[in-house]
């Protein structure tokens, strides 16, 4: 049943258009436990400077105490498994007490921030667990890159020895309710794609799956989404197919 799904899901996306947001949806990123695996890339940051929100899914899988999954700028932004060393615009957060997901289960995690609010707040699986002042005016610095797996500095005991998925950048500080509802909506869900991300949504998971790698990452399909996925085609194949034959019929 499931390898019938699973090629239900990659027969009919294309006839519907949905290859590269879809086929980026469904994919995982998979971190060795090791140095020199790792994701590393320079976007524009300047949407960003004034707000910003990532937010994604995570397997913790690593073996050391301190488990990098996302770093911007040494410690301009950095996102731990753990919740050590938690930094937004150069301000940590020790938050590892707060962190009580089970090791080896996906989770949701989403850092905001906003110059406007001058608060930066952490969501695990949509509950906030972590918030901090930053200074008045302080804003995010630009000209940086984006680590993924791994602190900036490549440093053996940060790596993150993971998995990652659909994980986005937002222009805009997420509110609670926002954040909540991708948490509900779980790890197959397209929520944190909706309408009302459509032009704040500026780093993209299905962009970030192409980015060139470095050591053993691997991308996966994550093949729990499979049933959900093949059930949300095929609803929209039919709806396509009955619009042609209305179209027909008026013809």
């Amino acid at each position: 049943m499931f390898l019938l799904l699973s090629i239900l899901t990659l027969l009919i996306a294309p006839s519907l258009g949905a290859t590269d947001s879809l086929f980026g949806r469904l994919k995982k990123l998979k971190f060795a436990d090791d140095t020199n695996s790792y994701v590393q890339f320079s976007p524009d940051w300047s949407p960003f400077v004034n707000a910003v929100s990532v937010c994604g899914w995570i397997r913790d899988l690593g073996s050391v105490s301190t488990r990098t999954f996302f770093s911007y700028y040494y410690t301009e932004l950095v996102m731990n498994a753990d919740g050590n060393n938690m930094y937004m615009v150069g301000l940590y957060q020790h938050l590892n007490s707060k962190v009580t997901v089970t090791k080896g289960t996906w989770f949701h995690a989403c850092t905001t921030w906003g110059v406007a609010s001058r608060t930066h707040q952490y969501y695990i699986n949509g509950v906030m667990i972590g918030s901090r002042q930053t200074p008045s005016g302080r804003t995010l610095k630009t000209g940086g890159n984006v680590t993924l797996g791994q602190w900036l500095d490549l440093n053996s005991s940060y790596r993150f020895g993971g998995e990652m998925a659909y994980l986005n950048v937002y222009a805009e500080e997420l509110a609670a309710s926002q954040i909540a509802r991708m948490v509900q909506g779980g790890l197959c869900s397209n929520i944190a794609a909706a309408d009302e991300h459509e032009f704040t949504r500026v780093i993209k998971w299905e962009e970030i799956v192409k980015v060139e790698r470095r050591g053993t990452v691997t991308d996966q399909y994550v093949t729990e989404c499979f049933k959900d996925l093949a059930e949300e085609l095929a609803e929209e194949l039919e709806e396509t197919q009955a619009e042609k034959r209305q179209t027909g019929k008026g013809a």
